[in-house]
């Protein structure tokens, strides 16, 4: 006898749940009468019925429903048809996979492989909330280096604050989105994203003032410096795109590609407008790079004017012996 396995599956394709059927055929809606009963306004009472064809195919037939039934792929609506084993149909809000006994399974995830602890991790919510923190104090120290007469900690206590809010403020609002599209809910790897996401950019400005220094003027600057910045924001891109949407990985890939040559396309439209914009201030043009505040040793105004007397004096004693 054959066995008719039908998934419901989220907007990413994975089952939210599983009923076996033996008995044929197999009617679908949202009345209570069917073999199964779907929770969806958009499916009709009687929506469809699932039988087995002699050829040994699905035999699909929509029962003259409002929205109609679609095979996933097709945008034909669907009458009666012969599908087989493993095919996916759309019926209102809801997705339905047509198994088998038959039918192939997932692989089985290795719980000790560096995916598998990778993603537990990144959905940790002390790992989440220990990266926002870390950032937000890396925000505050960075600031408080950028100032050279003497500051207290309690004067950057607002732009800490400020930094936390705004990454709740960010994995909440694409949590949100992820729970309207995708059915998910996603707080902590947002959370997580958001504070890997700024260090790859901190990381990324790096390269590009570390490249302007060691070549100035030069094209490999810009080529090291605004290709890793484009690379750390394509993945950012990826990331949030793929969690909060069902859509297909090639279609992730054009969407980001197309942001990065907006991108691309805006920096040298805004270069070109700079270089040929009518300025009656004096241009300045150094040869040598300016070197970043993070590759220099910090150093107080009290030492630095201790060195300059230390200096000073040596020089003093050199000039007296020669």
């Amino acid at each position: 006898m054959e066995t008719l396995i039908l998934e419901i599956l989220d907007k990413h394709g994975k089952p939210l749940s599983r009923q076996r059927f033996t008995q044929f055929p197999v009617r679908i809606g949202r009345d209570y009468s069917n073999d199964l009963i779907l929770d969806d306004e958009a499916v009709s009472p009687q929506h469809l019925a699932i039988t087995l064809s002699e050829e040994g195919l699905w035999l699909v037939e929509d029962l003259h429903s409002e929205n109609g039934t679609y095979a996933a792929g097709s945008k034909a609506r669907l009458q009666q048809a012969p599908l087989p084993t493993d095919s996916v149909l759309h019926l209102g809000h809801t997705w339905l996979q047509l198994r088998s006994a038959a039918s192939q399974v997932a692989p089985t995830v290795m719980q000790g492989g560096l995916a598998w602890r990778l993603n537990r991790l990144v959905g940790n919510l002390w790992f989440a909330l220990g990266a926002l923190l870390l950032f937000a104090l890396y925000m505050m120290y960075n600031e408080y280096l950028g100032h050279a007469d003497k500051v207290h900690a309690s004067d950057f206590v607002d732009l800490g604050l400020t930094t936390l809010l705004a990454g709740l403020v960010w994995a909440a609002v694409w949590s949100l989105l992820s729970r309207l599209f995708s059915q998910r809910h996603t707080f902590r790897e947002y959370l997580s994203f958001f504070a890997l996401g700024m260090f790859a950019l901190i990381a990324a400005g790096w390269v590009s003032d570390a490249a302007t220094y060691m070549f100035p003027d030069h094209l490999l600057a810009s080529l090291l410096g605004n290709g890793f910045i484009l690379v750390v924001v394509a993945g950012i891109c990826f990331l949030h795109l793929r969690f909060a949407t069902r859509l297909k990985r090639w279609k992730i890939h054009a969407i980001v590609a197309a942001l990065c040559g907006v991108g691309i396309a805006l920096q040298v439209v805004s270069a070109y407008t700079e270089q040929h914009k009518f300025n009656d201030a004096l241009q300045f043009d150094s040869s040598i790079g300016n070197v970043p505040n993070q590759i220099l040793p910090y150093q107080d105004v009290e030492h630095f004017f201790a060195d300059s007397r230390a200096t000073r004096q040596d020089a003093d004693e050199n000039a007296k012996r020669d």
